[in-house]
């Protein structure tokens, strides 16, 4: 009924929509076009591209909003929702018509025409004949003398058609053969360059050939004298002033070829096509003759034709593909100019005013530039190492990292060149650790505020990940600097981080990493405070601003000296030293600034990563060493209460997977378990939770054989010391506040009597943290206590009786604890009275345990597990029922 409704106001809006167009089409033709000067012309145009513009757009919202059918009559509706806002919806008038495009076509052509009406009207031809972009491609020989209208055309071609491959084919021939054209050099260049980008194969070595001689061309002979120049003073010509000689960066007459790094008072035009051409070789060089570009290239194009078949002819591209080799006169061009730019850029720039500092910029942009093409053209050839390594180091050593030279300029060619070396240092036997001591211990320090140094120091690292850790010690020796960069960025670059950490992780590291990561937060606090101590204490004089490593001024020297140290080796807990009030006073002193919030944001996530990559690769004597210091740092944390609550439930899930990949730590680490219970350590009541879990669950000659009867006596003289324990506490507290005590337990008697036995029943099946919400922390802890000694009594027959003597003592103080203790006790003693049945429950091996907790035993068990976590009454009903009754 609604669609009845609504369809013909849509029909009627498009047939008035129809006419208004026609009626402005024919104005443009008529009138406009005839007076290309006038404003008029140009006002209609600009409707007349909004109008397209608005068409464009809702074709492509029509075409989406139809893919889809199932709520058809929700979409509909919106559709004409749609119709309704849009005033211009014109799929009939729009369409390319041959006649109007013609006519905008002459005026292309025409000289005479402005520019802002061509390029009007090559907007406007693009949108309409966007469906139909051969149009553009027809008419592209017309505009070959006009370069600013052809310019503008092959740009609206790679917009308008880039999904197009056979046009683009059709198009190399004329590109190839505009270069040799002086006019349309310059409109022709930059379309080829981001032709390369996106076709690369399709274009034949037939074609290549010309263009790259007439690049070569280009770069090797440009003249070395500048164009004349008219002077100007006033209204008043001077006269015009002779062509003057091309110069170096520092001021003297250059004897050698023309490069982007010498100066001209007025460019000639081959001069800007040397220019130019050097600034696409590298894009041009590493779209055609890199093969994995080339692989993935042709991937995409698949994937966006869905896959099918390319337009272009098999035998030609597979052969373009497999044959293409480097013109060996171009490639000797190539490497003469960056040598040539390599030794330029030695020189002493001349600074004046204007400049400033962009001939600095230009030189270290060119000398990039140059290593990198080199360092590709080495990868492509590997003779060329033994001729370009020793300009390359000798570059090397121009721009090493120094305490008083050092900026983040610099930071562009260091990473080039530490990049040739790791790719090229095995060819010529040169140990390239010098040069990463250099950038990782002086330059990285010193410049990683600069967000495109630390960002680029971590793409790099990547990069070469598995070349660094087989062939260099970088990971395992610089890692503390890398950590500087996440900690100043730690929002920014939390996605490469997350990607590195695993391979700073090894056998010699993991604990100094490990204090690093819980260290993050204090290690941001820390960079901030250096920072703002120094622009204070700058005045003083002898202090460099720009030297973060410089803290001798500093009363917190000691702590910087730790925390901001640049290499590895420092694996002490900085928190039991002597230097603790130290630490305490400069995190009471320092606030807590948005970016150290986002520090300790991170730290859960990274360290869930780094027990990950132990539990995957690591053995148990890892975690042997690591265990105490993970149970030390629980209570040496970041003074900042969210993050130290994420991290310690973080440490306590992460010390559960522990044990339950390596249950056999609990006979090699018992005495620490022991000791941290019974002592209080690690973290309060949630850590001796845990480890009183592990100890039930893990305690057993089935799970670990090594098991012996005076672990199980040590760690029931534990258990049964922490119950005594809680009974005396309960007691005390009860009477010293009698009436808030009844108050408190009177309130947890009506909230959690419905949950009591579903809350004993997950704990009896070994999942102490899906405890509900409304428990205590003490009656949970007194649950999993209950539950941990009758695992222990069941397994080991020798303290059956100790145990049920304690949870009848439990049971007489009923009065203290909550219902639900008094239950389960009840429950276990109960238990107990049946041994064989008892131990036949809690011994069980080790494989059903695995079965269970990752949800992989059969439907059957599944529903029983169920039924007895959902029974109100008690978790074991069908075992505790007196049959005397």
């Amino acid at each position: 009924m609604d669609q009845q409704l609504t369809t013909p106001v849509p029909q009627q809006q498009q047939q008035q929509q129809d006419i208004n167009i026609k009626d402005l089409l024919n104005k443009i033709e008529n009138v406009a076009l005839k007076n290309t000067k006038s404003k008029e012309c140009l006002d209609l145009l600009k409707l007349l591209y909004r109008i397209t513009i608005n068409y464009y757009k809702t074709n492509n919202n029509n075409s989406s909003s139809s893919s889809g059918k199932k709520n058809h009559h929700n979409k509909k509706r919106n559709h004409h929702h749609q119709q309704q806002q849009q005033s211009i919806i014109l799929p009939n008038a729009l369409k390319a018509n041959p006649v109007f495009i013609e006519k905008l076509t002459t005026v292309l052509i025409d000289p005479n025409s402005p520019l802002r009406v061509k390029t009007l009207s090559l907007s406007i031809i693009s949108k309409i004949s966007t469906n139909e972009p051969q149009l553009l491609h027809k008419n592209l020989k017309t505009f070959f003398n006009d370069h600013k209208v052809l310019s503008l055309l092959l740009s609206l071609m790679i917009t308008s058609g880039s999904g197009n491959a056979s046009l683009f084919i059709g198009t190399i021939p004329f590109i190839a053969q505009s270069i040799l054209e002086p006019l349309l050099r310059s409109s022709s260049l930059p379309f080829l360059s981001t032709f390369v980008r996106h076709y690369s194969d399709s274009i034949p070595m037939s074609q290549i050939k010309p263009i790259e001689s007439q690049l070569g061309q280009f770069l090797s002979h440009a003249s070395l004298v500048s164009d004349q120049k008219q002077s100007n003073t006033g209204f008043f010509k001077i006269g015009q002033q002779g062509a003057a000689p091309v110069t170096e960066m520092d001021g003297s007459i250059s004897i050698e070829f023309f490069t982007v790094l010498n100066n001209s008072q007025v460019y000639t035009e081959d001069q800007s096509f040397n220019i130019y051409s050097f600034s696409m070789l590298y894009v041009w060089l590493t779209n055609l003759y890199n093969p994995q570009k080339q692989q993935q290239q042709q991937q995409s194009q698949q994937q966006q034709i869905g896959g099918e078949t390319p337009p272009q002819t098999p035998r030609e591209i597979g052969s373009a593909l497999s044959n293409r080799v480097l013109n060996p006169n171009f490639q000797s061009i190539i490497v003469s100019y960056c040598l040539r730019i390599i030794d330029q850029s030695k020189l002493r720039p001349i600074q004046d005013e204007k400049s400033g500092g962009a001939i600095d910029n230009i030189a270290v942009i060119a000398l990039l530039e140059s290593i990198r093409i080199l360092d590709f053209l080495c990868c492509m050839d590997i003779n060329l190492v033994p001729k370009i390594f020793p300009t390359v180091q000798k570059a090397y050593q121009l721009h090493i990292p120094s305490s008083r030279n050092t900026n983040a300029n610099s930071g562009h060619v260091l990473l080039a060149l530490l990049q040739f070396f790791v790719n090229h240092s095995h060819t010529l036997i040169y140990d390239p650790e010098p040069l990463f001591r250099a950038y990782f211990q002086t330059f990285l320090p010193k410049t990683y505020m600069n967000s495109f140094v630390s960002f680029e120091t971590l793409n790099f690292c990547l990069k070469n990940k598995e070349k660094l850790l087989e062939n260099s010690n970088v990971f395992g020796l610089y890692f503390p600097p890398i950590f500087k960069c996440l900690a100043w960025f730690p929002h920014s670059l939390i996605g490469e981080f997350s990607e590195l950490l695993p391979s700073l992780i090894s056998p010699n590291t993991f604990i100094e990493v490990f204090h690093l990561l819980l260290d993050l937060p204090l290690l941001t606090s820390s960079m901030e405070s250096v920072l703002v101590e120094q622009r204070k204490y700058a005045t003083m004089g002898g202090i460099d601003i720009n030297d973060l490593n410089d803290t001798a001024w500093s009363e917190y020297r000691v702590l910087y000296n730790y925390l901001l140290r640049n290499e590895s080796g420092v694996s002490i807990n900085f928190w039991s030293t002597t230097t603790l009030p130290l630490l305490q006073q400069f995190c009471r002193k320092t606030p807590v600034t948005p970016r150290t919030i986002g520090s300790c944001e991170l730290v859960p996530a990274l360290l869930h990563i780094y027990f990950d990559i132990l539990l995957a690769y690591g053995d148990k004597t890892i975690f042997r060493s690591l265990l105490p210091v993970v149970f030390e740092r629980v209570e040496q944390m970041f003074p900042f209460e969210p993050y130290q609550r994420s991290v310690k439930q973080t440490l306590i899930t992460e010390i559960m997977s522990i044990f339950n990949q390596y249950p056999s730590l609990v006979v090699d680490e018992k005495d620490l378990l022991v000791q941290i219970i019974t002592e209080g350590r690690g973290g309060g009541i949630d850590m001796t939770q845990c480890l009183c879990w592990i100890i039930g669950e893990y305690s057993s000659a089935s799970i670990c054989t090594e098991i012996t009867p005076t672990i199980f006596n040590d760690y029931h003289e534990a258990l049964e010391l922490i119950a005594y324990e809680r009974i005396n506490m309960m007691k005390m507290e009860s009477l010293s506040s009698v009436s808030n005590s009844s108050l408190n337990q009177q309130s947890q008697q009506q909230q959690q009597q419905p949950q009591q036995e579903q809350q004993s029943s997950i704990l009896l099946l070994g999942q102490p943290h899906q405890q509900h919400q409304h428990i205590s922390e003490q009656v949970t802890l007194m649950l999993v206590i209950i539950s941990s000694l009758t695992k222990l009594a069941a397994r080991w027959p020798e303290a059956t009786s100790r145990v049920i003597l304690c949870l009848l003592k439990v049971q007489s103080y009923h009065q203290y604890f909550d219902p639900q203790v008094i239950q389960r006790s009840i429950e276990c003693v109960q238990l107990l009275q049946f041994p064989s049945f008892s131990s036949a429950l809690y011994d069980y091996n080790r494989y059903h345990y695995n079965n269970i907790n990752n949800n992989e035993t059969s439907t059957g068990s599944l529903s029983y597990i169920n039924s007895i976590s959902h029974d109100n009454h008690s978790s074991l009903s069908f075992l505790l029922i007196d049959g005397n009754k």
